[in-house]
C-alpha cells in the first residue's frame, strides 16, 4: 500500500505527491502533456498507426451519427442504458484530436459532453446517478474535461465542470449514505463501472474550488477489497463477456490508481495475471471463428462472442504480465476483426510492441481453473480441434464463499454445477443457454423430482443459501494425460436439502480427440425422479434403442445411453426464457430419467464426427463374471474399462482401464 493518509471522512492527510504536482494541470488522466507528445510521435509506425486508423474509423462514425438526443424513460427504474454510449464515445474522439488535431473530432467530442451534460436524467427514480448510466458518462466526462481542457471555450468547460461536481457529488453522497444497491457488491460489474467513473471524475476535478477527495478515495477503499476478492485462478464467474466488461474497469482504475497515486495493484494479484488464460482456453477453436459466429465457450450470462475488446485488454495484460500467449491472442482477434469497440482508445495507451506474440501451440491442452473448478479440454491447439468444459464448483469461487458471508454480486451465475460443453468438428453439439432466467432444467446436469438446484428460480441467480458454508461442490479428481482427462465432481451440495439426495457424482472421461464418457452416479434417501437433461443447438434423433444423433451443419454428435437399462427418454424443443420474461433462446433437448429408484448409475458415451461421416466407436457395457465392463471397440480394437461400483471412496474413478 503507499503511504498517504486518508481520514475517517475520506480526505487525504497527505496527498499523494504525483496527484499533487498535478494539481492544476491538464491533462494527468492516462497522459500528461509529455506522454501525449511521446504517443504521438509513434502513431506514423506500426503497430500504432494502425491502432490508430482502427479509432479513427469509429470516431468518424460518432462525428456522423452525433450524439442521441434525450429518451423519455420507459418505466420509473429504467437504467436508461443507451447512455452508456454517449460516454463510450468521448475517450474515442477526444484521443482520435490529440493524436491527430483534426477540428472535427474536437468539435463532436465537445458535443457528446455537453449533450451528456443536458440530459435531465441519467437513470430514471432511483437509478438516476447511481448505476451504469452515471458511471460510463462520468468516467467519459472525466476523460473529455481533462485531455481537451486547452482546447475548450470556457463556457463549454464550465458546462461540463458543473456536471461532473453536480453528477459526481450525487453519487458520492449516496454511496457515502449506503443508499445504492451495489455498494457491498464487490464481485460486480456495476461496482467496477460506477466506482471507476467517479474516480475519473475526483482526478479530473483534483485541485479546483470543490472538495473531491471522497470521489478518489471511497473508490480506493472499495477496489481494494474487490481486487483481493477476484478469484485466484483468474476465472470469470459471470462468465467471459461479463468478466470483459468488469475487467475494463477494474484495469483502467488501477492503471490511473497506480499513475497518480502511486499504489499498485498489479503486483502480486494472481487474478490478473492468470485470467488471460481464461479467455484463450475459453477460445473455440480459431478456424470456426467465422463459419459458427462464436468465439468462445459461453458460461452464465453472456453469448458465445466477446462484449468488450478483447484485444485492449490482453495488450494491457500481456504488457503488465509479460505474456507472449495474451499479445497472441489480442493480435489475432484483432486481425480478424471479431473484437468488440467498448474503448479502442485504450489500444494506443495499452499496447506494448516489446512483447513478442507466442501462439499456444506449446501449452498444456488442459486446464483446471481450481478456484470455480472450472475445467477446458481441447484435443490439440491447431484451429480445428474439439473443445470441452466441465464445471462443478461454487457460484462465485472457493476463495469467495469462503471470505463472504452474502452474496457479493453473483447474479449473472447460472445454476450449473456438473454441466459440461462440447464444441466439436466446427458445431455446438452439447450446449449452453446463454443469457437466461436461472433454471437447472436449462442446464446439462441433474433435477431431483422436478427440483434444481439453490440459487434458481429468478431472473437472477441467488447465491444467498450458498455463502459462508464450508460444504461446496467441487472437482475431487482430476488426472490428465496426453491421451485422456478424467474428472470427478461432487455436485452434491449444489442441491437443497429437500431433494434428499445423498449423492451426486459426475465422472468425464474424455478420450481424446473426440469422445467423452459422462457416468453419473445419483443416490437419493428415498425413491426418485431423476432428470438428466442434455442440450445441443441441433436435434437428438433417436435412430436405435438409446442411441441418439445430433446431426449439426459440419460435425455430429452419437448419443449411446449404456445405463441404466430400464429408462424414459424424451426430446423436444425447450424454449428459453429469458431475464425479462421473453423468450430469449430455444434449445434441443435430451431428457434421460428413471424414477421409484433411490440410487442409480448412469453411463452415456458420446462421440463427435464429421457430418457424412459415420461414428468410429461402437460402446456397450458387458456382464461378466468378475462384474460389468464398458467397452469401446474401435475396428478390431477394443478398449475395456471396469466399472468399480463397489469402492469405498467416491471421490477415486469409477471407471478403470484394463487390459481384459
Amino acid at each position: 500500500m503507499v503511504s498517504f493518509g486518508i481520514s475517517k471522512l475520506y480526505q487525504f492527510d497527505t496527498v499523494p505527491p504525483i496527484l499533487n504536482e498535478l494539481r492544476n494541470v491538464h491533462p494527468r488522466i492516462f497522459m500528461t502533456a509529455k506522454s501525449q507528445r511521446i504517443l504521438k510521435s509513434k502513431i506514423g509506425s506500426l503497430p500504432y498507426s494502425k491502432l490508430l486508423s482502427k479509432l479513427l474509423n469509429l470516431a468518424d462514425k460518432e462525428v456522423v451519427s452525433g450524439p442521441p438526443a434525450f429518451k423519455s424513460e420507459s418505466g420509473n427504474q429504467d437504467q436508461q442504458l443507451w447512455q452508456r454510449e454517449v460516454g463510450n464515445a468521448i475517450p474515442e474522439l477526444a484521443m482520435a484530436y490529440c493524436m491527430t488535431g483534426i477540428p472535427k473530432y474536437l468539435n463532436s467530442a465537445k458535443n457528446y459532453m455537453l449533450a451528456s451534460a443536458s440530459y435531465p436524467t441519467w437513470g430514471s427514480g432511483s437509478l438516476d446517478n447511481t448505476d451504469l448510466a452515471a458511471g460510463h458518462q462520468l468516467f467519459g466526462l472525466a476523460l473529455g474535461y481533462d485531455w481537451l481542457y486547452n482546447e475548450l471555450d470556457n463556457k463549454s468547460r464550465d458546462s461540463i465542470r458543473s456536471c461532473l461536481d453536480q453528477r459526481g457529488g450525487c453519487m458520492f453522497d449516496l454511496l457515502l449514505n449506503k443508499k445504492v444497491w451495489w455498494q457491498n457488491s464487490y464481485l460486480q460489474n456495476h461496482q467496477y463501472v460506477n466506482m471507476t467513473g467517479l474516480f475519473a471524475a475526483g482526478l479530473a476535478l483534483y485541485g479546483g474550488p470543490n472538495d473531491v477527495d471522497g470521489w478518489i478515495l471511497l473508490p480506493l477503499e472499495k477496489f481494494r477489497k474487490s481486487i483481493t476478492s477476484l478469484e485466484p485462478d483468474g476465472a470469470c464467474h459471470e462468465g467471459i463477456p461479463y468478466g470483459e466488461y468488469g475487467m475494463e474497469y477494474l484495469l483502467k482504475f488501477m492503471d490511473l490508481s497506480r499513475q497518480l497515486l502511486g499504489e499498485d495493484l498489479f503486483s502480486n494479484n494472481n487474478f490478473f495475471k492468470e485470467t488471460s488464460n481464461f479467455r484463450l482456453y475459453g477460445m473455440i477453436p480459431k478456424d470456426y471463428w467465422g463459419i459458427s459466429s462464436s468465439r468462445l465457450m459461453s458460461l452464465g450470462d453472456g453469448p458465445r462472442y466477446d462484449w468488450y475488446g478483447p484485444d485492449y485488454l490482453l495488450r494491457k495484460l500481456a504488457s503488465e504480465y509479460h505474456n507472449g500467449n495474451a499479445q497472441w491472442l489480442a493480435d489475432t482477434l484483432d486481425n480478424s476483426g471479431y473484437c468488440s469497440p467498448g474503448a479502442l482508445f485504450l489500444n494506443l495507451l495499452w499496447v506494448n510492441p516489446e512483447i513478442k506474440p507466442e501462439p499456444p501451440n506449446a501449452l498444456p491442452t488442459f486446464k483446471h481453473f481450481k478456484d470455480l473448478d472450472i475445467a477446458y479440454m481441447r484435443s490439440g491447439w491447431d484451429g480445428k480441434e474439439s473443445l470441452s468444459l466441465f464445471k462443478c464448483g461454487p457460484f462465485i469461487g472457493h476463495s469467495a464463499t469462503t471470505a463472504f458471508n452474502y452474496d457479493p454480486g453473483g447474479s449473472h451465475v447460472h445454476p450449473d454445477v456438473g454441466t459440461f460443453q462440447i464444441f466439436s468438428h466446427g458445431d455446438w453439439l452439447i450446449s449452453d443457454d446463454g443469457y437466461a432466467f436461472k433454471r437447472t432444467s436449462y442446464q446439462n446436469t441433474l433435477t431431483i423430482n422436478t427440483i434444481g438446484q439453490l440459487g434458481e428460480g429468478g431472473p437472477w441467480f441467488n447465491g444467498s443459501r450458498l455463502v459462508g458454508i464450508p460444504n461446496q461442490p467441487r472437482i475431487v479428481y482430476s488426472k490428465t494425460s496426453g491421451k485422456s482427462n478424467y474428472l470427478i465432481g461432487d455436485v452434491t451440495p449444489a442441491y437443497p436439502a429437500e431433494c434428499k439426495l445423498k449423492y451426486f457424482y459426475r465422472h468425464l472421461l474424455y478420450l481424446k480427440p473426440d469422445c467423452w464418457i459422462i457416468a453419473d452416479e445419483v443416490a437419493s434417501d428415498t425413491t426418485a425422479l431423476f432428470e438428466f437433461y442434455y442440450h445441443s443447438d441441433y436435434p437428438f434423433i433417436e435412430d436405435k434403442i438409446n442411441h441418439f444423433t445430433v446431426k449439426g451443419l459440419r460435425g455430429s454428435l452419437s448419443v449411446a445411453i449404456l445405463n441404466p437399462n430400464s429408462l424414459k427418454k424424451d426430446t423436444f424443443m425447450q424454449d428459453i426464457q429469458g431475464t425479462g420474461g421473453e423468450i430469449a433462446n430455444h434449445l434441443n433437448v435430451l431428457k434421460v430419467s428413471s424414477e421409484n429408484k433411490a440410487s442409480n448409475l448412469f453411463i452415456t458415451v458420446l462421440e463427435s464426427y464429421p457430418s457424412g461421416a459415420s461414428p468410429s466407436i461402437k460402446p456397450a457395457v458387458v456382464s461378466t463374471s468378475n462384474g460389468d465392463r464398458l467397452v469401446l471397440t474401435y475396428g478390431h480394437i477394443k478398449k475395456r474399462f471396469k466399472i468399480n461400483t463397489n469402492r469405498k471412496d467416491k471421490h477415486t474413478p469409477l471407471l478403470i482401464e484394463i487390459n481384459n
